[in-house]
């Protein structure tokens, strides 16, 4: 099992990579990709950690059962990633900032680097409602996990004689996503629910807290998948909602 990265972010890789990286992954083992000629732009060592990982993982799926995200879905990342470049090369040909989640946006006013703006690198796309998507990818994330019997009626959300979570909790998570970058001196806490995002700078004193309390709020007042936030929220902080 991969003991590194767990987390496939498509902006750490180059345009080149990207591409290269949709063509072969999944598709050829990397033993076979380590020998290969690379074109211009692509690194052997970058591309051979995500393409390894991925691997590794599904050997582990299809021999242990042990689910992960899976190459779909980190694919869908990378063709994300290239369609969000796109979007902001053409923004940006039009005056527009060069990289638009690093902006808080205001309807048509944005501020670089406000509250919620991505930091260090481009780790959000921005949806047609304004809402913001990770272009980033949990490797090893199970969809839910069945319970035993023995759990059955110990919670209200377990579903007597099936042995599973209900629909709507079978997901939710323990805890928030917490994400830094050492060396661009930044972080982000990341609903796992939503995947909401919200940034905060490693050199500011307690902008770290000050944005987790942001990300607790959010938890109580979320309007979509309440149930989800709710529990989440108990999780984080140990209280009710209606506390």
């Amino acid at each position: 099992m991969p003991a590194t990265q767990i987390r496939f972010e498509p902006a750490e890789y180059s345009v080149e990579e990207l591409r290269f990286l949709l063509g072969i992954l999944g598709n050829k083992p990397p033993v076979v990709i380590k020998d290969m000629v690379l074109p211009l732009g692509v690194s052997r060592p970058q591309i051979m950690k995500v393409v390894t990982e991925c691997y590794e993982l599904e050997e582990v799926a299809r021999h242990s059962g042990v689910p992960w995200a899976g190459y779909d879905t980190v694919r869908d990342s990378m063709e994300r990633m290239l369609h969000w470049y796109q979007v902001c090369g053409e923004l940006a040909r039009r005056g527009g900032p060069q990289h638009a989640s690093m902006q808080t946006w205001d309807g048509n006013r944005y501020l670089p680097r406000g509250p919620e703006s991505d930091s260090g690198i481009v780790r959000t796309e921005i949806l047609p409602d304004g809402s913001r998507r990770p272009l980033g990818v949990d490797l090893q994330s199970p969809s839910g996990q069945r319970v035993g019997p023995n759990l059955v009626g110990a919670a209200p959300w377990l579903t007597p004689g099936t042995g599973t979570v209900q629909d709507a909790l079978a997901s939710t998570p323990s805890a928030l996503i917490c994400q830094e970058n050492e060396a661009a001196h930044t972080g982000s806490w990341i609903c796992p629910i939503c995947d909401f995002v919200f940034s905060y700078s490693l050199m500011k004193a307690n902008d770290k807290n000050q944005s987790k309390a942001r990300m607790v709020n959010h938890l109580k007042r979320a309007k979509t998948q309440k149930d989800q936030h709710a529990i989440l929220y108990g999780r984080v902080t140990g209280k009710s909602v209606a506390a």
